[in-house]
């Protein structure tokens, strides 16, 4: 594009800008030069001017939200003065009632908290307690019957070494 600028400025085409260029035509080469940087220059300020512009559109915009949230407040402090002058001593006594009732039911749960947690793990400790006298006694079990596999074990032996003469002589072996 910026060789057919320069081309259309000195009358040449793009093929003679070319030429020019080529053989050193340093007039050409200069405006060339002059084209380009032009244009990135013009490109460059936009891009600064664009860049400027949403700074103060952003500066702006904090500033009336900042302002809009300031009265926003104000507001709110006002209506919250204005609540606060009608109250009554009537409305603190019944404030007053009402965080005693619900401190006495606090304390209320708090205690069948505390029994139930006790009485959790009283169920535990017995279920625990229960479940290893459970298993103690299945584990006696099976070593009785264990040690009663042993003794037929040992007693066949036996019996199979009494009787293998017998066997062996009787077959004639």
């Amino acid at each position: 594009m910026a060789i057919a600028q320069v081309g259309a400025q000195t009358g040449l085409g793009i093929m003679g800008v070319q030429q020019a260029i080529s053989n050193g035509n340093l007039n050409i080469i200069q405006n060339l030069k002059d084209c380009c940087c032009g244009i990135k220059t013009e490109v460059l300020q936009q891009g600064f001017n664009s860049q400027l512009q949403t700074v103060e559109q952003t500066n702006t915009l904090n500033s009336n939200i900042t302002n809009q949230g300031f009265e926003n407040r104000l507001a709110n402090l006002q209506q919250t003065n204005t609540l606060g002058s009608q109250i009554t001593n009537q409305g603190y006594e019944n404030q007053i009632r009402t965080i005693n009732q619900t401190q006495d039911i606090l304390l209320g749960v708090r205690a069948e908290n505390t029994l139930t947690r006790a009485s959790i793990d009283s169920f535990r400790q017995a279920w625990e307690q229960g479940r290893y006298a459970d298993l103690l006694e299945e584990k006696n079990n099976l070593q009785n019957r264990l040690n009663l596999l042993e003794l037929q074990n040992n007693e066949t032996a036996a019996i199979n070494a009494a009787i293998a003469p017998l066997i062996n002589k009787s077959t004639g072996a």
